[in-house]
């Protein structure tokens, strides 16, 4: 039963059907964000490790 409404998601995807568009356009806008706030985080903690290194006198790690 699932599969068959998936493959009926599909067809109507490759038709152009605007609601399937609209409801892929929904996810990607919405996994783009997610990625963009992820990066953003993982900067901001890169960057507070780094300052918190150079205050309490300890250098980078080497590599």
């Amino acid at each position: 039963m699932r599969g068959r409404a998936i493959s009926r998601f599909l067809e109507q995807l490759a038709d152009g059907d605007p609601i399937a568009l609209g409801f892929v356009g929904f996810f990607v806008v919405v996994g783009l964000a997610v990625g963009l706030y992820v990066l953003k985080v993982r900067r901001d903690l890169r960057r507070e490790d780094e300052e918190r290194s150079r205050r309490y006198g300890r250098g980078p790690r080497p590599k």
